[in-house]
């Protein structure tokens, strides 16, 4: 039942991420102490994996390699999209506007610019958007004779963060 139901995942998976370069998921590997008993390492393991990553809303599979040769360790596997609550995919990353900052990374808000926008459904996303301009500084035209913005590609879960490595580490040297 487990395989199948991993299985049924991963072609979930599958039928989103269409293009050639897509990432499905993200592994690694982590040691184990050998001094700890076989029950240790899976009690710690289970607990470090869903503390970790589990409950943030990520799918995590893993195995226990042990050769006998003293380097017992754990092949993880984790998906880069969270699993919602109704059993669908959530989004890797979010298209939003690029807007307008000051030197401190932070939105300039002024509302009296002729580019200020402020969205109706969340009036918390608001900001001075950056126009599109062609090669001779007009702003382009789009479908629909619609005005074009600089938009940006972010993270929607965080997970793609490179500081989320020693994150993880300094997690699992504290267990």
């Amino acid at each position: 039942k487990i395989t199948f139901q991993k299985q049924r995942l991963w072609n979930e998976v599958l039928k989103i991420e269409k293009s050639a370069d897509a990432q499905f998921g993200r592994s690694f590997e982590f040691a184990l102490p050998k001094e700890w008993s076989r029950q240790e390492q899976i009690q710690y393991t289970t607990d470090y994996i869903q503390k970790t990553f589990v409950d943030r809303g990520m799918c995590a599979d893993w195995s226990i390699h042990d050769k006998g040769d003293g380097n017992p360790h754990v092949h993880l596997l984790l998906t880069m999209r969270p699993f919602n609550p109704d059993h669908s995919w959530g989004k890797k990353e979010v298209k939003d506007w690029d807007f307008v900052r000051d030197k401190n990374g932070n939105i300039v808000i002024d509302e009296s610019h002729p580019n200020w926008w402020q969205d109706k459904k969340n009036p918390d996303r608001h900001g001075i958007r950056i126009p599109v301009l062609d090669e001779n500084g007009i702003q382009k035209i789009g479908a629909r004779n619609r005005l074009q913005w600089k938009r940006v590609l972010t993270d929607a879960t965080g997970w793609n963060n490179p500081k989320n490595c020693e994150l993880w580490r300094s997690e699992w040297a504290k267990v």
